[in-house]
């Protein structure tokens, strides 16, 4: 792929690449929606405790953002009925799955599979940021 930046400049003004962006079907009916965003630009922070967000959910899955202040920790949860991925957005953390730790960085991901404990723990001197993805969406 290229250059995000490329595709925006061939949109049109019009376009919102931070919303839901129809995409016509060959019938020239709307169609199944695309949703174009930057996840980053949806962490929310905050001081007591991690901050969510939601990007996006349907009856199949939901993607969320976890955001972590230093010394923030989700503390060892399982889902009887979904699975979770998580995709370190940025930052590096520790990441609790089935009483191991394991230090999970920027580009890593861990897939933590329905009914396994899991939870993370930020114990950087930075802010982590982790997308998380339920299926099926909770």
């Amino acid at each position: 792929m290229g250059d995000p930046n490329d595709r925006e400049q061939e949109m049109s003004p019009e376009d919102d690449l931070t919303g839901v962006v129809p995409v016509a079907s060959n019938s020239g009916e709307a169609g199944p929606r695309i949703i174009v965003m930057r996840p980053t630009e949806h962490a929310v922070y905050r001081s007591e405790k991690m901050g969510k967000a939601t990007l996006f959910q349907s009856e199949r899955m939901m993607v969320g953002l976890n955001a972590f202040e230093v010394g923030q920790e989700h503390k060892l949860h399982a889902h009887p009925d979904m699975d979770k991925v998580y995709y370190v957005v940025s930052g590096h953390g520790l990441f609790l799955l089935e009483g191991r730790e394991l230090d999970m960085r920027a580009g890593e991901m861990l897939v933590a599979p329905q009914g396994v404990a899991h939870g993370i723990r930020n114990n950087s001197d930075d802010r982590l940021l982790v997308m998380a993805v339920l299926a099926p969406s909770p």
